[in-house]
């Protein structure tokens, strides 16, 4: 029932005000309307959490590399801001619950005791975006009651990488 008008056969997110969002039309429809029905891309956003999950170890495997003591990383922050609860969500407690999980760990029994790596069920995944998707951006990027665990992770690794305050900087001097 809205109605829009284009100069062109591409409708942008600044003429339909939805973020993210092109229709581009292909023809005409004489005497009818058109139903368009636009649905959120699960797989693509279960794909980008996939390679932040990818991301994760090696980022681990290359910090571990490169200042650890036989092979123990000292500063554990990251390591367990990615395998804690997060008390400000109600639905999703933390990370395992919605297929992102410490390898040989499981919901009731996470541990940064020798983490080596994370996995992904992007079934698990998908599930809890259909369950609660406005409970799974709360637990991964924050809500108004909470920062969320990737937030929290981008803002500790900003600051470690600090050219004169960071931790890398700090380290060496």
């Amino acid at each position: 029932g809205t109605y829009y008008t284009s100069n062109s056969n591409t409708i942008t997110s600044d003429i339909s005000r939805i973020k993210g969002l092109t229709i581009n039309l292909k023809g005409l429809t004489e005497d009818s309307s058109v139903t368009l029905t636009v649905e959120r891309d699960k797989e693509t956003l279960a794909n980008a959490v996939s390679d932040i999950v990818d991301s994760y170890n090696e980022l681990m495997k290359n910090v571990d590399e490169a200042i650890s003591k036989d092979g123990k990383l000292h500063d554990q922050s990251v390591r367990n801001m990615m395998t804690s609860s997060d008390a400000g969500t109600t639905v999703f407690r933390n990370l395992d619950a919605i297929g992102i999980k410490v390898e040989n760990a499981s919901a009731n029994n996470i541990s940064t005791d020798n983490i080596t790596t994370l996995t992904f069920d992007k079934d698990k995944f998908i599930q809890a975006y259909e369950a609660d998707e406005d409970a799974l951006k709360a637990l991964l990027i924050g809500s108004d009651s909470n920062t969320g665990i990737f937030t929290k992770v981008e803002t500790l690794i900003e600051s470690s990488l600090k050219a004169v305050t960071g931790y890398f900087a700090t380290a060496e001097a």
